[in-house]
């Protein structure tokens, strides 16, 4: 039976519910969502370049600190409104693959300000990590720099309930290497009292405590301005 949709949409859906011969990765079929052709389209008026095609923008010549991923993308997010830095170390390759994280993150007519802010937060952080602690390992890079991501949205919006609202009036150009600093150090206490592994990047307790380390930060700044109000 041929059937002929009228719209991508409808066409996606087909795909999805008959795709049993010829495999198509859910996460490829994703891309294909109205939310994320807006998020590339506000992203590029931003000069960074949403890749929903791999390769797509690089293969233009564009450079990598200018390249957002889907998954890159739904990482930040993961770390930020739902603070489960664990969850994207553990598992970048299906976080939208299951569709309940999935429609948390992007929501149709989602806050395309929230997106991108959340994108410019996790290129920063990847961009000043070494230059903030250079004696960094790689394993230790890649086990942190999620929760890095989280504790500097924390500080950054002086909560820790992040909503989509939150991210979108981040001011990400004020975050210093001081914060990051912060962030680095609480997130690798917690991960060295913990054991120091991957396995332990992955667990939700590390997720759980290094929020917890970041708080007192907050509640210190918060301290500080009320005791200094701007004139």
């Amino acid at each position: 039976k041929i059937l002929v949709p009228e719209d991508d949409e409808t066409r996606n859906k087909v795909i999805m519910a008959t795709n049993s011969q010829t495999k198509v990765k859910k996460t490829s079929l994703r891309a294909t969502d109205p939310i994320h052709l807006q998020i590339e389209m506000y992203m590029k008026s931003q000069n960074l370049f949403y890749e929903r095609r791999k390769n797509f923008y690089k293969n233009q010549g564009k450079k990598p600190e200018e390249i957002v991923s889907i998954s890159f993308l739904a990482q930040c997010l993961m770390s930020t409104i739902l603070l489960q830095p664990d969850q994207a170390r553990a598992r970048p390759s299906t976080l939208l693959s299951e569709d309940k994280k999935y429609n948390q993150l992007f929501k149709k007519n989602g806050n395309l300000e929230a997106y991108l802010k959340a994108a410019q937060l996790g290129k920063k952080v990847n961009s000043r990590l070494t230059k903030v602690r250079p004696g960094l390992s790689r394993a230790q890079i890649s086990d942190i720099r999620f929760y890095v991501v989280m504790g500097a949205a924390i500080l950054l919006c002086q909560k820790v309930d992040i909503s989509f609202g939150d991210l979108a009036n981040m001011r990400v150009d004020s975050l210093t290497d001081e914060d990051i600093g912060i962030a680095i150090d609480e997130s690798l206490v917690v991960y060295e009292r913990l054991g120091g592994t991957s396995r332990v990047a992955k667990s939700a307790k590390m997720a759980d405590e290094v929020a917890k380390e970041i708080i007192p930060y907050v509640a210190n700044s918060q301290l500080e301005s009320s005791e200094h109000p701007s004139a």
